[in-house]
């Protein structure tokens, strides 16, 4: 029998999840006239009576291999000559005496649905594929030449679940000049305390943030990149079947810049250009609990053509 396989690490990977429960029954079902046992997976529901049903789940930081700007090239905003910040009033002085503020991918997506506001939504940083087989059954290996084999998931919107994470430093900002409706709109939904702007020379502010990361140590290993921000579905579903396939086989490039740069649709009022200061060895791999980089310095001055108040 040709089972499609999917590789994942047992020691990761769980047949029971917080938030819904799976039961697991070696009931030796028979598959059309084959005699190969089944084992079956029916996940009955979530505890709480919401969301997708997952059967299996798996969650890793992404491994993106070393690049280089030639790779990435084609996310670089040619065209976009100037963008605009925003931010809480009472930093417009800090902001015109040239403070700069990086935050972290992983900051931006907020851990409650409920805080989601400036720039930030629940899935930064993250991206799910979901594996549906064409004929039902799955074979799981353990990285170690065992596993299980033949599992039919029944009852499961998303039956194999791969979660990649992604965390580099960010700025966010909207792409040209201060537009009052924008920020207004901004401000609307759910970003009440920003009340002032400004509006940087897009090659002035690059130079600049790249000047002072190549002059301190702690940064010295990063590099700055900007894109657009592409709005729509980065998740994928993936029909899977007579074949094998594994993680190792992921463009593992693409796959980083999508958690990147691409964010729900909802976010499409932003008309984002993001910043990232990344290290070109490791992409996506700065760890969760880092910080905010915020500094002052005058060449960022130099950069900015207007600021204001709305």
């Amino acid at each position: 029998m040709n089972l499609p396989f999917l590789r994942f690490l047992l020691a990761t990977t769980s047949l029971t999840q917080p938030g819904f429960t799976s039961i697991v029954q070696p009931d030796q079902r028979k598959r059309s006239a084959s005699s190969a046992q089944t084992t079956l997976v029916r996940v009955r529901s979530h505890t709480d009576g919401s969301g997708p049903l997952a059967a299996i789940i798996t969650k890793e930081q992404l491994n993106a291999p070393k690049i280089t700007l030639n790779e990435i090239e084609g996310i670089f905003p040619r065209g976009v000559a100037t963008i605009t910040r925003h931010f809480c009033l009472n930093l417009l002085p800090v902001v015109r005496d040239g403070g700069f503020k990086f935050g972290t991918v992983s900051q931006y997506r907020p851990k409650d649905k409920a805080l989601v506001g400036r720039f930030s939504d629940t899935r930064e940083g993250l991206q799910t594929d979901v594996y549906e087989s064409s004929d039902g059954l799955y074979h799981i290996e353990d990285g170690k030449g065992g596993g299980i084999s033949g599992i039919a998931i029944e009852g499961a919107d998303e039956p194999v679940v791969y979660e990649y994470i992604a965390n580099d430093y960010c700025c966010c900002s909207s792409i040209g000049a201060f537009d009052r409706e924008r920020a207004s709109l901004i401000r609307d939904r759910g970003n009440p305390d920003i009340g002032a702007y400004a509006v940087y020379d897009l090659k002035k502010l690059l130079a600049a943030i790249s000047s002072y990361v190549l002059e301190t140590s702690r940064l010295k290993h990063l590099t700055a990149i900007a894109g657009k921000v592409q709005y729509g579905r980065k998740d994928r579903r993936i029909v899977i079947g007579g074949h094998t396939i594994s993680n190792e086989e992921a463009d593992r490039v693409n796959k980083w810049l999508n958690l990147m740069f691409v964010k729900a649709i909802d976010y499409s009022h932003e008309e984002e250009l993001r910043i990232l200061l990344i290290d070109p060895d490791r992409p996506g791999a700065l760890a969760e609990e880092v910080g905010c980089e915020i500094w002052s310095d005058p060449r960022i001055v130099e950069s900015i053509i207007d600021s204001g108040e709305f």
